[in-house]
């Protein structure tokens, strides 16, 4: 993504390597800052080069702080590093112009959770002035512009997807089927998609993209697209918007017939945009193509964007009543309670500074009158002091080390999963989430993985997808994202292998600390159907008929989410 990201993040990296020793096996390694400040060694991806030496790798890794430094390295199977990159982490700025990045990129703008990402494939029209507008206009959430030169640069695995709000695809649609898988899992987890198309339908419809919307919008494989000099509904939906004029030239559009999805913008004939839900994301499809004449010549098109991604603005009188009904939970709120209520250090070894200043205190107020009762009144020999002071501060060490003494229980976990079960046209898709933490009462490098607890091991295949990785929060406490570095003074290393992806093979555990790890496990094959649904989502926008699950145990917290609302 040009060299930009979001701190705590899957970010992709895309290698194109030359110069290697012919038919020979490697390894890349990534080295990154986790959230506490340690550095986590990734083992991403195996290479094999090419008779020419040659070879291509696409992977994916986190980092957990705004700046730090990321080594990769390439080595052969006997461990001698034959390549060697080094890559800075920066704060980004909204303002700053996005430069053209090297061939080799050397440095990483990592920005914060507030701004909104959007990437955008290819020349999207209007897209840069909208990301300005709204990041110099106060009160309004800003935009992380990403962009990506063709679709098929884009992630294989969802993971890429990460730190992704928003998807635009105007102006390419040439990608594979492991990448619409990605892109389908990362919808139905909430994502937002919006594809314009226009006079470019013969390429969506035989790209998997297109077969994967067709039945949804029920878009026609023979006579898909029509001319017409009539584009009122596209400048209606934007109110006040300036006249988009033809000039007696007609623009191609896409039919989309479908009445299921819900018609936001519809012309005499045909719907000109249209949106459907997946899972808890959204689907958005503008039958123009913002790339062509008049859509990329018209003076509204950003504010048109504006409202296309991002929905109305609410007005003061609106903003004003939901505040008074529900008040603004942001992320840093969810995450600081999250880690609350996981973290595994038991409340009886907790002890502050002013517990510690209590105990001073209290050993100041008896020391004297104690030693003085026995060395003068009950020993009479004030010389026994010397021995008698010493052997009063022991004891008393002694007790609150007794007293602060762990329990019986070694190793102590807390664990929240979240079960997300998730549909469309082509089937369901589980994705188990598990926010964990770890104590131990001896500093060691374990070897530590979250298996799905039993109730879910039995809907997850076992060749479901299972990541884990550390864990941090959108804050600049100890152990948020937002802290600075430091000097990196006592840096622990954890280690980690994408070729076993569920478990840490080690990890740094501190004696009377915590460790907090996350987990992901998805799966578009679940080993017996989890849902039967008939809800459908009218003009009203309230969801109408039923739902039954067919898990193994009872439901007591439950929300449904249907494109992107609760």
């Amino acid at each position: 993504f040009a060299g930009q990201g979001k701190v705590g993040a899957w970010l992709p990296v895309q290698l194109q390597l030359t110069g290697l020793t012919p038919n020979t096996a490697f390894h890349l390694t990534i080295n990154a800052p986790d959230a506490r400040g340690d550095v986590c060694e990734s083992a991403v991806a195996g290479v094999q080069s090419d008779a020419a030496g040659a070879a291509a790798v696409q992977c994916v890794f986190s980092t957990g702080r705004l700046d730090g430094r990321i080594q990769l390295q390439l080595q052969d199977d006997n461990g001698q590093t034959v390549w060697n990159h080094n890559i800075d982490c920066r704060v980004g700025s909204l303002t700053r112009a996005t430069d053209t990045p090297p061939a080799i990129c050397s440095q990483l703008l990592l920005h914060r959770h507030q701004p909104v990402p959007v990437l955008a494939v290819g020349p999207v029209a209007g897209l840069q002035e909208m990301a300005t507008e709204r990041t110099n206009t106060s009160g309004r959430q800003p935009v992380l512009l990403l962009n990506a030169d063709r679709a098929d640069q884009l992630p294989s695995l969802t993971r890429g997807l990460d730190s992704l709000e928003v998807l635009v695809l105007a102006a390419d649609f040439s990608m594979s089927d492991q990448q619409l898988a990605a892109i389908r899992s990362w919808v139905l987890s909430g994502g937002h998609l919006v594809v314009s198309c226009g006079a470019n339908a013969p390429q969506l419809l035989q790209s998997p993209l297109g077969k994967w919307l067709q039945p949804i919008f029920e878009i026609p494989s023979e006579n898909s697209t029509y001319e017409t000099l009539d584009l009122t509904a596209v400048q209606n939906f934007l109110p006040g918007a300036t006249a988009l004029q033809t000039n007696r030239n007609p623009a191609t559009c896409l039919r989309i017939p479908s009445r299921q999805p819900r018609i936001v913008a519809q012309a005499l004939s045909e719907p000109v945009i249209s949106r459907a839900v997946a899972g808890a994301g959204v689907i958005t499809v503008a039958a123009v193509d913002i790339n062509a004449r008049p859509m990329d010549k018209w003076l509204a098109l950003p504010q048109f964007l504006d409202i296309l991604l991002f929905g109305r603005d609410e007005g003061a009188a609106e903003r004003a009543q939901r505040g008074s009904r529900i008040s603004s939970v942001g992320i840093s709120d969810l995450a600081t309670q999250l880690a609350a209520a996981t973290d595994a250090v038991p409340p009886e070894q907790r002890w502050s500074t002013w517990d510690a200043m209590l105990l001073i205190v209290a050993l100041l107020a008896i020391i004297g009158p104690l030693d003085w009762f026995l060395v003068v009144r009950t020993l009479k020999s004030p010389r026994l002091t010397w021995a008698t002071f010493p052997l009063i501060i022991g004891s008393a060490c002694l007790l609150v080390a007794a007293a602060a003494a762990p329990s019986a229980t070694p190793n102590v976990s807390r664990t929240i999963s979240l079960l997300d079960a998730a549909m469309d046209h082509r089937g369901q898709s589980l994705r188990v989430r598990t926010w964990a933490s770890l104590s131990t009462t001896d500093s060691q490098y374990a070897a530590v993985s979250l298996p799905a607890t039993s109730p879910l091991q039995t809907l997850l295949p076992p060749d479901a997808e299972n990541v884990t990785t550390w864990s941090g929060r959108a804050e600049d406490i100890y152990g948020g994202m937002y802290r600075s570095g430091g000097a990196g003074l006592g840096q622990m290393i954890s280690r980690r292998s994408d070729a076993h992806p569920s478990r840490f093979s080690a990890l740094p555990l501190l004696a009377g600390g915590s460790s907090s790890l996350q987990t992901d496990i998805r799966t578009t094959a679940p080993t017996a159907p989890v849902l039967d649904s008939q809800l459908t989502l009218p003009s009203s926008d309230l969801l109408e008929g039923q739902f039954q699950h067919h898990l193994p145990f009872a439901i007591r917290d439950w929300a449904v989410f249907c494109g992107n609302r609760a």
